[in-house]
């Protein structure tokens, strides 16, 4: 498998919905026949509750920079997992 077609596979499994994502994907590489790497783990999953409030169904973009940068050790923690 050529890396456009690795692509391929991948961009075509992002764009699922969430809920359809249960057939996950896995893939090994050259020289690592040992190791599965499967697409649902380079995901980070997390429940944050952010203070948010919606005005006229819209967040204010700084309220959600804010919540964001408080969270920041949280999430880069989730990424790093």
């Amino acid at each position: 498998m050529d890396k456009n077609e690795l692509d391929n596979i991948i961009e075509t499994w992002r764009e699922l919905p969430p809920s359809s994502r249960h057939n996950d994907v896995g893939f090994k590489l050259k020289g690592q026949s040992q190791k599965i790497y499967w697409l649902s783990n380079a995901l980070a999953k997390a429940e944050l509750k952010l203070p948010l409030v919606k005005e006229y169904g819209v967040l204010k973009a700084y309220e959600l920079a804010s919540a964001l940068i408080e969270n920041k050790s949280k999430i880069v923690i989730l990424k790093n997992d």
